[in-house]
């Protein structure tokens, strides 16, 4: 579990970097915005993922295996994983850029302290 969370962060980093491509949030309200957007599409898979999960106990229960159902939920899991990298990713774009709205610019480059981090989950992932 270690590993996959240090994999999910440095995700979460590689994302925040391909993010700063676009333009930076101007203010916190829409930093903000992102974020509950990515939440909002994360909790819409979840509802699926369990709609899927009931389906599948309905065909355990009925006596069968329930292959496809598993697949479904397999499939939507992952799709909400993404996801909330994606949404990890954002929240490190907001802290970012909250550095550039106190002095009035729109882009921050990453903090010496960031760049640790981010190396410190690279060496986290190879072990």
């Amino acid at each position: 579990m270690k590993q996959l969370i240090a994999m999910m962060q440095v995700g979460a980093m590689l994302e925040c970097e391909r993010a700063k491509d676009q333009a930076a949030y101007g203010s916190a309200y829409e930093g903000f915005a992102h974020c509950k957007e990515k939440m909002d599409k994360v909790l819409h898979d979840i509802k699926q993922a369990e709609e899927d999960l009931a389906i599948l106990w309905g065909v355990v229960t009925q006596g069968g295996k329930g292959v496809e159902s598993a697949w479904r939920v397999h499939d939507t899991a992952v799709q909400i994983a993404a996801e909330l990298v994606q949404l990890a990713g954002v929240c490190l774009k907001y802290e970012a850029c909250a550095d550039g709205w106190a002095e009035g610019q729109k882009e921050a480059e990453w903090t010496e302290v960031q760049k640790q981090r981010f190396q410190q989950m690279i060496g986290a992932v190879m072990t």
